[in-house]
């Protein structure tokens, strides 16, 4: 699916989404009227605020918007069925305009730990670029965008993640290798200092004789930094 520059989505998943590994459940009609809500009163502050629809989408006043619609559709259900909603979210209503209001209501400084982060490093790859969305980041050539300096970039600079553990793909190395994981966490601490990207192994305890697989293990402990196992 192609990258839509004018529309990236709202700020908050909503509902489960797919990673192509299953069908998620389909959204609930309270999800699919606050996602209704949201896209119109998007498209409404944008222009009032003389916006991009994309831009505004992308900051914190759009999460502060989706959050605080959010809470009044909950709050309607509810009162719809003489009860009280779960949970809320307190956002007031200027945060969806004003950005200090915005930062005020949706900011902070939690740590934020990515438990399993992957990258494909297509940069030095004969073969054409996945048709990911990645794919549309703005280089001359496509296989560009997958550098393990763009992944760093993205993660550390593009977004709030403080730490994050590089997890293998479940194919036997073949996409994420262990080389490519120690060469990334070189790279990090080399700019950091700091740790901030541990390296997850892979194992396949069902696959094979048990020793066998633990000898692996043991093999890829002494090599590389292994900090969990998948």
């Amino acid at each position: 699916m192609a990258r839509d520059d004018a529309d990236p989505g709202l700020p908050v998943k909503l509902h489960p989404c797919s990673n192509g590994e299953y069908l998620p459940a389909p959204a609930s009609p309270l999800v699919r009227e606050v996602a209704h809500r949201s896209r119109d009163e998007a498209e409404r502050l944008a222009r009032r605020l003389g916006l991009s629809r994309r831009s505004f989408l992308r900051s914190s006043m759009g999460a502060a918007l989706v959050l605080g619609t959010l809470a009044a559709c909950s709050e309607e259900q509810a009162a719809e069925r003489g009860d009280g909603p779960g949970g809320t979210y307190d956002v007031a209503p200027e945060a969806a305009t004003d950005p200090d209001a915005a930062l005020d209501a949706v900011g902070g400084e939690e740590f934020v730990f990515d438990v399993q982060a992957h990258f494909l490093d297509f940069s030095h790859d004969v073969g054409a670029a996945p048709g990911f969305p990645q794919s549309g980041c703005g280089e001359d050539d496509p296989r560009d965008c997958y550098t393990v300096d763009k992944f760093l970039d993205l993660y550390f600079n593009q977004s709030d993640t403080n730490q994050l553990v590089l997890s293998a793909v479940p194919t036997g190395g073949a996409l994420l290798s262990p080389e490519v994981m120690a060469a990334t966490i070189e790279l990090a601490d080399r700019l950091c200092d700091d740790e901030r990207v541990l390296m997850q192994g892979e194992t396949h305890p069902s696959d094979g004789d048990a020793q066998a697989r633990l000898d692996d293990m043991s093999d890829l402990l002494d090599r590389y930094p292994i900090a969990a196992w998948k």
